[in-house]
């Protein structure tokens, strides 16, 4: 792994390791089922980014099965955060639950994508809770201090999606791939700056 890789890498795993602290100060702050959701999501982003670098480096071993499962699990939870925002809930709601699980198993069992990236199922992730946060912008009457938050993650979500759309054009060219990486690591530190600053803030909470 290039010095270079390296340097990007530790500034993430650093940055998420910062967010995770902060999300379980916020959680323990106010003690909300929502939070909690919040907790495992940011816990398997962090994990995401250590125990493969970790991995690769003392024992030089492929490491994408670990985010293609860790994808699944930050489904699963960012479904959960969805469920204790919505107001209402009914029997095709809670269906939805099955389609991350569906879409992983298609691609793991007959696609035979599992010993490499997961590309479908990373794809329908940012799609999926594109998809959730749109809806509760638009259709649920979330508190006041949680739309900064979800804001932030629907621009994220969106961004990185069309970079996964993009992601075998970029990596088969390292002249494109020099310039996107350091711009896919700004666009991924500012998202958990912007999230450190919604968790450290004093919020009314009702």
């Amino acid at each position: 792994m290039a010095a270079y890789y390296k340097f990007f890498a530790f500034a993430l795993i650093l940055a998420d390791a910062v967010a995770l602290s902060a999300c379980l100060r916020f959680y323990f702050r106010h003690k909300r089922t929502y939070a909690l959701t919040l907790v495992g999501w940011f816990t398997s982003r962090f994990l995401s980014m250590l125990l493969p670098v970790s991995i690769r480096l003392t024992l030089g071993w492929k490491t994408e099965q670990i985010m293609s499962f860790s994808v699944l699990f930050e489904c699963l939870m960012m479904f959960l955060f969805f469920l204790t925002l919505l107001k209402s809930k009914n029997r095709y709601v809670a269906l939805l639950f099955l389609l991350p699980f569906t879409v992983f198993a298609i691609e793991f069992y007959f696609l035979e994508h599992y010993y490499d990236i997961m590309y479908v199922s990373h794809v329908f992730y940012y799609v999926f809770v594109t998809g959730l946060l749109i809806w509760l912008l638009t259709n649920v009457k979330v508190q006041t201090h949680l739309i900064y938050f979800l804001n932030v993650n629907l621009v994220y979500h969106i961004i990185v999606f069309v970079d996964m759309l993009n992601l075998t054009f970029v990596s088969n060219s390292i002249e494109v791939a020099s310039i996107v990486y350091p711009l896919f690591w700004l666009i991924y530190l500012t998202f958990d700056i912007l999230c450190i600053r919604f968790f450290l803030q004093k919020h009314s909470i009702e």
